[in-house]
């Protein structure tokens, strides 16, 4: 379509470019100084204002969708709430950045040193302080106070407000960084393939930087429902 041809040109332009740049010993601001009328560097100039424009407008496009909706519907797919709920059981997986990790990977692209740090930081206060200490004392009252279940269900629906509010603080943080995510992102074209690799890209990385085990079915199945998500038939 439109969009494919014109970013696989952009990208052979900016290819094109710096390897001419590189060739003859150029650094970037030297050949935007030392080449300005020549073809290479207005086909530099060119690509690099047609990148920014669709950078710009996919990341805000993808921006106004959401995190919290994504989550959302992420976690309503087939087999995925069971999963992220073993996870979490078994490996203390903090599944409100687990998923907006996934959003993050399908909508935006791969995350960047900054966001991945600031996430982790709040995450992991927002889940020790408030977040973990209200499931404990739900799942505990389920085993040991069965005639509170009124209560019991107050505390589940606080903790759901709780983890939506972090959702929306993790979004907040995002666009704070989304210049990095455009800088840092591949200038490959937007098929099902590239989308699903980087999507499991970001899903090991978050495994690793968690210090848990996903295994292959499981990313697999996240991957290709953040891919349904993004692109609904």
């Amino acid at each position: 379509d439109v969009y494919k041809r014109q970013h696989r040109w952009i990208d052979v332009g900016i290819r094109t470019t710096d390897t001419y740049s590189h060739f003859f010993g150029q650094d970037s601001q030297a050949a935007h100084k030392r080449a300005t009328n020549s073809q290479y560097m207005n086909m530099h100039i060119l690509s690099c204002k047609l990148a920014l424009t669709i950078a710009e407008a996919k990341t805000s496009t993808i921006i106004m969708q959401g995190l919290s909706d994504f989550a959302v519907s992420l976690y309503q797919q087939p087999e995925v709430a069971q999963s992220c709920l073993q996870l979490q059981n078994d490996q203390g997986c903090q599944v409100p950045v687990l998923l907006a990790y996934c959003w993050h990977a399908s909508s935006i692209g791969v995350l960047p040193e900054s966001t991945a740090h600031d996430w982790m930081k709040l995450a992991s206060d927002r889940s020790a302080q408030a977040i973990e200490p209200l499931r404990e004392a739900r799942t505990w009252m389920k085993q040991h106070w069965p005639n509170a279940e009124d209560l019991r269900e107050t505390i589940k629906n606080t903790e759901l407000q709780l983890e939506l509010r972090l959702l929306d603080e993790l979004e907040s943080l995002a666009v704070t960084h989304r210049q990095d995510s455009i800088i840092n992102s591949q200038c490959l074209p937007e098929t099902r393939q590239n989308t699903l690799a980087r999507t499991e890209e970001v899903l090991r990385d978050f495994a690793l930087r968690y210090q848990i085990h996903i295994a292959d079915d499981v990313r697999d199945l996240l991957a290709t429902s953040c891919l349904k998500i993004a692109s609904p038939a």
